[in-house]
């Protein structure tokens, strides 16, 4: 039986249920999300604007290429948190490109920091 109240209202059970379970927290999540966010900033100071440049390694079609240039960035002990990988969708799907970059460092930044080191 429906009444009144049941037709006419809109109740959003989605939103009761999220605020409801947000007064309760999971053991070590507080943790988990302040290192996360931790290293969230830490890669941003890493890869500022001012610190250097995305540079682009290479730009394909091709996955298998991507994935063996990718294989040998990690053979090559690349740092993983400063590669890029963008997709470029087209349709179809089989069209899109793939985008390979690596984040290259400012070398006179890091000669300033040599020289004020000595």
């Amino acid at each position: 039986m429906i009444t009144e109240r049941g037709r006419g209202a809109r109740h959003n059970g989605l939103a009761a249920l999220t605020s409801a379970s947000d007064s309760w927290s999971v053991p070590g999540q507080g943790k988990r999300k302040r290192r996360q966010e931790a290293g969230r900033q830490r890669l941003a100071a890493r890869t500022a604007p001012d610190a250097g440049q995305w540079e682009v390694v290479l730009e394909t079609e091709d996955q298998a290429e991507l994935r063996a240039q990718l294989r040998r960035l990690r053979e090559a002990r690349v740092d993983e948190s400063l590669i890029q990988i963008d997709i470029l969708c087209r349709r179809p799907v089989e069209q899109s490109t793939y985008r390979l970059s690596r984040f290259v460092a400012n070398t006179a930044r890091e000669a300033d920091r040599r020289l004020s080191d000595h």
